[in-house]
């Protein structure tokens, strides 16, 4: 009970210090672009701990925070600003769609607090790095690049870590790592998308109409899948959805330019290709504001955002690491040349993959995809803008594509499309707008909402309504053979990020990853096969894990070590992995 209150009492001094600040130059929705402000904020205090050296804990963040919103007090005190605003929306004209909203949100609550860790890379990438830095206080190991962060983080990457930031938050916040305990910040996410939605539509088209727009928005399942995993698509959205609402005033002041701001630099501090919304924000702005008022515009995301990049290129020598850019920057050979057999593998099979997007992932898109078949039937010049907008975010996807897992998972960033879509549909087809349409996206509101986390191969299992989280198969598998070697110590070389998070919880059991720099020998076709397992053992490695039908292994059976899989002992074989053991492989 007390790790409940401190959360709600940390997650609320925070969100009231960006709550002021976004009280100093906007007149509305402070609550909302509040919630924005809070995530810059966050990353900033965080990144600049690691920098200055100073441990991430809860006390230092405090010494920070509580001064900050007492400077703020008393800036609002002495220029009698406007703090609380009372909002002004009408529930007796609106009450169907008032009382769906409130039905969505309070079953969503209970749906994420039933599966608050639910997307499939969360367990070594989001969630594991928040935990790793709650547990250590620093993320000098991240990104990953000397063969000693690898210890600490497996995969080979320089995302902005600010889903992470947030998931620590929370952990820092109630004192204890207990994921149910993220659910707030998923709600926050999608209460500050509805808001910004609902400010733009009853801009142009009346309140009426903007409570109708989040349930269309609502409606749309891959949107409330892809926001609930709480990863980084819903703060994507959010930032989209702040653009979106902000490009829609007649005149725009310094403080608009300054929100329209902090939501690009929120979608830069999200991904590696978060420059994209700094790009969409731009082009919504096109011949509506000044060159100087564009400057500042460019100047807040600079100082908010570039901090990030310039530290990951000094620390690899490649502001994107490890992403390969001709032979501009420094990348990982090995991670990258794995990443190329799933370009391959998609552009071989993309046919094959888009039938299983379709057949697995239908029910995500119905919503969507006849939305979006609807606003290009009645194109309007008049909305370049916005379209140019669907186009770079449509494009972002289709790049995306063959650098993900798989095509139905890379489909997540098509949520960014849909505020846009659902405002134009808005547009286009409002008078159109039924009561018995109403009563359809409603009902598929609240459905989106009972079955989150969307797995519909479990629907139908009991465990699926009270099971606590769901966790990867490829993890519950590794775990079930390290359980059986807790007692050994065991240096496992593997290419596989889940065993990686299925080995932190045996302090005896070390697995690294075959891209480590100094492992990289391993796919030198100079050595011959008794000097990298000479090489293996004086890096104290004895086994091997492998996952035989994984992408990875097409790229991996082509070395010479891999292609003596034959002469290894099988140790243990689990229904994906097999681990292996090469002691008697080793020179003696």
């Amino acid at each position: 009970m007390i790790e409940v209150l401190q959360l709600f009492l940390f997650e609320s001094l925070l969100l009231v210090c960006a709550y002021l600040l976004a009280s100093l130059f906007l007149d509305e929705l402070k609550l909302t672009m509040g919630i924005v402000i809070s995530y810059v904020l966050l990353f900033q205090l965080f990144f600049y701990f690691q920098i200055l050296q100073i441990p991430i804990t809860l006390q230092n963040a405090l010494c920070v925070i509580v001064p900050l919103l007492a400077i703020l007090i008393g800036i609002h005190k002495k220029l009698k600003i406007k703090t609380f605003t009372r909002p002004c929306f009408e529930i007796k004209e609106n009450r169907l769609e008032v009382y769906v909203l409130l039905a969505f949100f309070t079953i969503l609550a209970y749906r994420l607090f039933q599966y608050p860790v639910t997307g499939s890379d969360t367990v070594f990438r989001w969630d594991f790095l928040g935990r790793q830095i709650f547990n250590q206080q620093h993320f000098t190991y991240y990104p990953a690049f000397d063969s000693a962060d690898y210890h600490f983080y497996f995969w080979t990457e320089s995302i902005p870590p600010l889903v992470s930031f947030k998931y620590l938050w929370s952990y820092l916040s109630a004192g204890s790592i207990n994921p149910r305990y993220t659910f707030i910040n998923v709600l926050m996410q999608f209460f500050a998308i509805a808001s910004f939605l609902f400010a733009a539509v009853k801009l142009k088209f009346g309140e009426k109409l903007a409570w109708q727009s989040i349930l269309l928005l609502l409606s749309c399942g891959v949107l409330v899948s892809a926001t609930g995993i709480n990863q980084e698509t819903g703060l994507t959205t959010l930032c989209v959805c702040g653009l979106l609402f902000y490009s829609q005033k007649a005149e725009l002041k310094y403080g608009d330019i300054i929100a329209m701001a902090l939501c690009a630099s929120l979608g830069a501090l999200c991904r590696e290709y978060g420059g994209i919304f700094v790009l969409i924000a731009s082009v919504l702005l096109i011949k509506r504001i000044s060159l100087r008022q564009y400057l500042v515009f460019l100047a807040i995301i600079f100082t908010l955002s570039a901090p990030w990049y310039i530290y990951v290129w000094i620390k690899c020598n490649n502001p994107f690491y490890s992403i390969k850019i001709g032979e501009l920057f420094n990348y990982n050979p090995v991670h990258n040349s794995i990443m190329d057999v799933y370009k391959d593998k998609f552009y071989a099979t993309w046919q094959s993959a888009l039938l299983v997007t379709i057949k697995t992932k239908y029910f995500l898109f119905i919503s969507p995809f006849l939305l979006s078949i609807a606003i290009l039937i009645r194109f309007n010049k008049s909305y370049w803008r916005m379209y140019c907008a669907i186009a770079i975010l449509f494009g972002l996807w289709l790049i995306s594509i063959p650098k993900t897992a798989s095509m139905a998972f890379s489909t997540r960033l098509l949520t960014t499309l849909c505020p846009f879509i659902v405002f134009m549909i808005i547009c286009y087809y409002k008078k159109y707008f039924s009561r018995a349409f109403i009563i359809t996206i409603s009902f598929l509101a609240i459905l989106n909402a009972a079955i989150f986390p969307f797995k519909f191969s479990q629907i139908t299992k009991p465990e699926f309504w009270n099971t606590y989280t769901i966790i990867p198969n490829e993890v519950n598998a590794m775990d079930k053979i390290y359980y059986e070697f807790r007692d050994y110590s065991m240096t496992i070389l593997s290419d596989d990020a889940y065993a990686y998070a299925a080995s932190n919880k045996y302090k005896n059991i070390t697995v690294v990853p075959v891209w480590r720099p100094d492992l990289q020998f391993i796919f030198d076709q100079d050595l011959s096969l008794i000097e990298i397992y000479s090489k293996l053992k004086k890096k104290g490695i004895h086994y091997i894990q492998f996952y035989p039908w994984s992408t990875n292994a097409a790229f991996l059976v082509k070395s010479k070590l891999y292609k003596d899989m034959k002469q290894w002992r099988l140790l243990a074989k689990g229904t994906v992995f097999q681990l292996y053991d090469i002691s008697k492989k080793l020179p003696e």
